[in-house]
């Protein structure tokens, strides 16, 4: 086990209104891609995003989201050594096997840099404005098992 303390950082993603909403959102996705690669090239261990649909409290109109697990991916792509993973993932947004897919593709094409975190999920609102049921916090947590 290494002593070494790790650093890691969230990406705007726009989840926390933190992408400039006067940008397209192809601007967005450029500011979101030289954010992580000036992290790498800081030294930077990791890079994270949150895994939401849409803003918190609620959804606020012409405000973008981008998706974790596809951002994730196209991050891969264009970084070379920095970990990557989200802070977490919700196991009830995509089916069990459905989710283990996209993590060992996302790990096949990052070259093994996926830090995959897993969590019982909390915003009903999400849940319900994509129609996701949204089960009671006992049955929440039983489906991490």
């Amino acid at each position: 086990m290494s002593n070494k303390l790790k650093i890691g950082l969230f990406v705007p993603q726009g989840w926390r209104l933190d992408l400039p909403p006067d940008l397209p959102p192809a601007e967005q996705w450029s500011l979101i891609v030289k954010v992580a690669k000036r992290a790498e090239e800081l030294g930077f261990d990791s890079l994270w995003v949150f895994d939401h649909f849409h803003t918190v409290p609620q959804p606020l109109k012409g405000r973008s989201v981008f998706e974790a697990w596809t951002t994730l991916t196209a991050l891969a792509a264009v970084t070379n050594k920095i970990r990557l993973g989200t802070l977490v993932t919700c196991v009830l947004y995509r089916y069990p096997t459905v989710l283990a897919k996209i993590v060992a593709n996302v790990d096949v094409i990052s070259n093994g840099r996926v830090e995959f975190g897993i969590g019982a999920c909390w915003y009903e609102n999400e849940f319900r404005g994509y129609g996701i049921p949204f089960p009671k916090p006992a049955d929440r947590i039983k489906a991490l098992e």
